[in-house]
């Protein structure tokens, strides 16, 4: 029973990404190539969907950790199979949008429900193991799906692929009834220990509760928003930087391909060879390698020395580094949460992680405009590296004597 019941929630965490990577690939296509949308309405689309994790997610992680996990996980998988449907057949772009925001919506419930429920099943000696196991399946689905939609939209009418997604979180809300059957007694046991406080006050409990968790916790949510803010400062401008360089359209297929494969293989480290590293360890040498990463990427840019061959073994890296520092992350973040609270914080960090991915791209083309195309990668790498120093100095600060 204690193996069936992480395999379930593995698997149906595969399946919701497996919807997930369909969804952002048809959410960007289907408004051009139906109602011919323009780049700013194709923006406004990605805007909704992201919307409800930005504004409201503190406040339903806080009445997450009041709730059954497993009750808000199935609400949650339902939610988005009846939007998903409703996106298949949106007869307008309007009534689409509209369905996008409620579909970012059930995205929330689900997110941030299926984060407590993994803390209610997984065990803390079986963390490092699970994450590795699923972030390498996540980013096969994040590889395969996109050419799976790619080529359905050859077969069908592209909004109706839109079904293939609903059907995979379909039966992942179907597993659920299972796994539900499977962890009654699990569930039943660890909620009672929960005890959360009152609403009111875990709403007002802000950054003194940030202040009062583990410093490791500390360090690790403020070193995952670091490299989220590096991410988000080259990121939004890589195919511009591959055309401004000479580069074809498919060189950024090629690299994006690239930093699946890097995370792919950073997930069959820590599964092979890393099972007893701790999180911190991870953590280290993920930052290391995207900082290295991407330091190297901007002094080749500078030098105008950038080739497709050197980009993708230097993405490889990125993928390979990020991917260590997240399950890094998520394991901390499953072992240092005080229980009445992980709802709260995981989707705090979830809100400022999409707050960061919102507001400085804009800076990043900024940097562009004013330092040339290195300049972003510079500021990344300089930022990614920066947080590294303050996270190693505050770990030692923190280490009893």
């Amino acid at each position: 029973m204690a193996l069936r019941m992480p395999t379930l929630l593995l698997a149906t965490q595969v399946l919701s990404a497996i919807a997930a990577w369909l969804d952002i690939f048809l959410l960007f296509t289907v408004p051009v190539f139906v109602w011919q949308c323009t780049p700013a309405q194709v923006a406004a689309v990605a805007s909704l969907y992201g919307l409800p994790s930005l504004v409201i997610g503190p406040v339903f992680g806080a009445l997450l950790d009041r709730c059954d996990p497993m009750t808000a996980t199935r609400c949650g998988a339902v939610a988005r199979v009846v939007a998903t449907i409703a996106i298949a057949f949106a007869p307008s772009f309007p009534i689409f949008a509209a369905l996008v925001l409620v579909k970012g919506l059930a995205n929330l419930v689900f997110g941030a429900s299926s984060t407590v429920l993994t803390n209610t099943i997984v065990e803390p000696g079986r963390r490092v193991r699970y994450f590795a196991d699923l972030s390498a399946l996540t980013q096969l689905c994040k590889i395969g799906a996109p050419l799976a939609a790619g080529w359905l939209c050859l077969q069908w009418p592209a909004p109706r692929v839109f079904l293939v997604s609903a059907a995979a979180t379909a039966i992942a809300a179907v597993l659920f009834a299972a796994l539900a059957a499977s962890a009654a007694d699990v569930r039943k046991a660890r909620q009672a220990a929960r005890r959360p406080l009152s609403m009111w006050h875990d709403l007002l409990d802000g950054v003194r509760g940030l202040r009062a968790l583990p410093p490791v916790l500390q360090r690790s949510i403020a070193l995952q928003l670091g490299i989220a803010c590096a991410l988000a400062l080259y990121d939004p401008q890589l195919a511009a930087t591959l055309r401004s360089l000479g580069m074809a359209p498919q060189a950024f297929a090629v690299v994006v391909t690239a930093t699946g494969c890097g995370a792919i293989v950073a997930a069959s480290c820590v599964r092979l060879f890393w099972r007893r590293a701790t999180a911190d360890t991870l953590m280290a040498r993920g930052t290391f390698a995207f900082a290295l990463a991407i330091a190297v990427a901007a002094a080749l840019m500078s030098l105008s020395r950038m080739t497709l061959p050197a980009l993708v073994g230097l993405w490889l890296m990125n993928g390979f580094g990020y991917e260590l520092l997240m399950i890094g992350a998520s394991v901390n973040l499953q072992d240092h949460t005080p229980p009445h609270a992980l709802g709260r914080i995981a989707t705090a960090v979830r809100s400022l992680g999409m707050s960061a991915a919102v507001t400085l791209p804009s800076v990043g083309a900024w940097l562009v405009q004013s330092g040339g195309l290195a300049a972003p990668f510079i500021g990344a790498a300089a930022l990614a590296a920066g947080v590294a120093a303050w996270s190693t100095h505050a770990k030692a600060v923190s280490a009893p004597a």
